[in-house]
């Protein structure tokens, strides 16, 4: 989980960031991708750290929280408008990952972050889920004081991997209309 990270102080993540003290949560996945990397030895290991994971009825993550807002009508609270966004993944495109890491075979042991490529200010998510919902919903810059946002880079799932993430814009377009019916929703695909 990227919550291995801890206080993230830079604008991209990337998997050689240095951890900053992690809570308990993150601590717990580093120490098991340490265990799992010893093992590296004996077999393939691709430890994988994942971004906030959406799908249908799920709405922990940011987006989620946000998508939920704005299907509601209810304000949306930012606050860094102009910031970089890309920390989402769905199961789907878990699972395309994965197919890929089976196809192409494996040898050794290496860590990546997955995440979706071509990040979008979080202002453009936000016109988007509006866009996408119908939705009403106001929206509010809140002060950043202490809310410190970054994007994940995806280089090194295209140069080690040569995985080809989904575009932030794909993903959040697939999971809004997981979300709303087909008559709310617009029929044209993202580019």
């Amino acid at each position: 989980a990227m919550s291995g990270y801890g206080d993230v102080a830079v604008d991209e993540l990337d998997e050689e960031t240095p951890l900053s003290r992690p809570e308990i949560y993150g601590a717990s996945k580093y120490v098991a991708e340490l265990i799992v990397r010893e093992a590296g030895g004996s077999f393939p290991v691709i430890c994988v750290r994942l971004p906030g994971v959406v799908g249908r009825g799920y709405f922990t993550p940011w987006v989620g929280t946000m998508l939920r807002s704005a299907i509601r009508h209810e304000p949306l609270r930012i606050y860094n408008p102009e910031a970089l966004f890309n920390n989402i993944v769905d199961l789907q495109e878990i699972a395309r990952f994965i197919s890929h890491l089976i196809e192409r075979g494996a040898a050794g042991c290496d860590l990546v972050n997955l995440a979706a490529s071509e990040p979008m200010r979080i202002r453009d998510i936000i016109a988007r889920l509006r866009s996408l919902t119908g939705s009403r919903s106001e929206v509010l810059v809140m002060d950043r004081a202490g809310k410190r946002s970054f994007a994940i880079s995806t280089a090194r799932l295209r140069d080690r991997l040569g995985f080809e993430p989904a575009t932030t814009r794909a993903l959040i377009h697939r999971y809004v209309t997981q979300h709303v019916s087909s008559t709310e929703s617009p029929s044209a695909h993202p580019r």
